[in-house]
């Protein structure tokens, strides 16, 4: 089911980054479609009692494989867990989780020490491990439990705050590999794979470079304005919200008074950037060209370029063409796509697909929403996003809720009816690299991974 979400990903932005959002949509509908297939089959199967052997040996088979990506393996089908964040102050990190259990009611034991594999214990990306005297649990705002572990009642289907707090933690580790909590009478602990941490302290997270671009040691750098790309170009937030990957002719709808700078979220005085997806070993490069204002003058999209006016400057205005054999044909703009911005000039529904974004005070895009219909139901997809101290992606969280369609005779629309079986969800950590501006050099994830190369001015 994974790697069928990845696959939904990668094909999402390779139909995107071609700028036909009309496949996109399809392709998704039917992958996702698939998706959604699968999960009643698998449902079936456990409801007629298949192969206890062959269950047995698919699992085992899939604890053997590398965890690549952010992931958490429940030990019991009953219990239901989210990630909600992993923060650090100092050399104390919280990792705060959402438990629901389903079954009848019953007192739950998490933490402690264990036996055999249901243990409690913490790896991190330093090679350091954290046993349960280090790591305690917290059930309902209720006291830790270290060694002896915390015992609470978990109703059915009530959602329980859990909190993990790990000591004595290098502010230099980025990430945990693996977390394990001990959960009761169970074979198995409640696993966390590759958990990012995020640090109130930028420099954690800065890598500086030399004049050839590879990364040195770490160092300190002064405070840094915290930015961001705007929705409609940044790749993560348009693969992960269904629609199509970043594309030029986006910079028409771009509503904003600040430069090209602001609007892909760069830090200094750029004069060209180049940035080079890598998808499936086959690497694409896209060249942008900024004048010392910070507005662009072309980009070199994928083979094809596109000229931006000079006489009218601010994003808005500016009109923007595409140069093919000597010739240039203005982009203008349609009524396929139409979007709404705020008082503060911040998007925040795209009207086409529909989808809608939310901020942070700082005017960072926080979390979208959107739906998709398929044949039998409709999606309800929530993506929440977490950023680090320079307003970099680190984190997409997405839940994925299927309903009935019902139709609303008032607005001659179909509308969400009853749930549909249970809420799904997917995770997707993001690690960067930075240069001395503070401006990533590197971003890899299971969605692309991506270099660039910046010139200043």
């Amino acid at each position: 089911m994974v790697k069928l979400k990845t696959l939904v990903m990668i094909l999402g932005f390779l139909v995107g980054s071609s700028g036909s959002s009309y496949a996109q949509g399809f392709l998704d509908k039917v992958l996702k479609g698939l998706e959604k297939t699968n999960e009643v089959l698998d449902q079936t199967d456990k409801l007629l009692g298949g192969d206890d052997n062959e269950n047995a040996s698919s699992q085992s088979s899939s604890r053997s494989k590398r965890v690549t990506g952010f992931k958490i393996v429940s030990p019991h089908p009953d219990l239901e867990i989210q990630f909600k964040r992993c923060a650090a102050s100092a050399s104390t990190v919280i990792i705060d989780l959402v438990m629901t259990w389903h079954g009848d009611d019953t007192q739950i034991r998490l933490g402690g020490k264990g036996s055999n594999k249901n243990i409690t214990m913490a790896y991190d990306d330093h090679g350091k491990q954290y046993d349960c005297y280090s790591l305690g649990v917290s059930i309902a705002g209720g006291n830790y439990g270290y060694s002896m572990g915390v015992t609470e009642l978990f109703p059915m289907d009530v959602p329980m705050k859990v909190r993990l707090q790990i000591e004595n933690v290098s502010e230099s580790v980025l990430e945990f590999k693996r977390i394990l909590i001990k959960a009761g009478s169970q074979n198995d602990p409640i696993t966390l794979y590759n958990v990012p941490i995020t640090r109130n302290d930028v420099s954690q997270n800065i890598i500086p470079v030399e004049s050839d671009g590879e990364p040195t040691s770490i160092g300190k750098l002064g405070k840094t304005e915290t930015i961001a790309r705007h929705p409609l170009m940044d790749p993560l937030v348009n693969v992960f919200g269904g629609n199509n990957a970043v594309y030029p002719a986006f910079l028409l709808y771009t509503q904003s008074s600040q430069n090209d700078w602001k609007v892909l979220g760069l830090r200094g005085k750029v004069k060209t950037l180049v940035e080079q997806y890598n998808r499936q070993n086959k690497i694409e490069s896209y060249t942008y060209h900024f004048n010392e204002d910070g507005y662009l003058i072309d980009i070199d999209w994928s083979g094809r370029k596109f000229i931006f006016s000079t006489d009218q400057t601010t994003p808005i205005n500016r009109k923007i063409y595409i140069e093919s054999e000597g010739k240039r044909e203005e982009i203008k703009k349609t009524d396929n796509e139409q979007y709404t911005y705020n008082k503060q000039g911040w998007l925040i529904c795209n009207e086409s697909y529909p989808i809608t974004y939310d901020y942070d005070e700082q005017g960072l895009c926080t979390q979208i929403q959107y739906t998709d219909s398929y044949p039998e139901n409709i999606a309800k997809i929530v993506v929440k996003i977490s950023r680090n101290k320079q307003g970099d992606i680190i984190l997409l969280d997405e839940e994925t809720s299927f309903y009935t369609e019902k139709w609303n005779p008032d607005t001659q629309k179909i509308t969400l009816g009853e749930k549909d079986g249970e809420t799904t969800f997917s995770y997707q950590s993001i690690k960067y690299t930075y240069d001395h501006k503070n401006n990533w050099l590197t971003c890899s994830s299971e969605i692309c991974n991506i270099k660039r190369e910046i010139i200043y001015f």
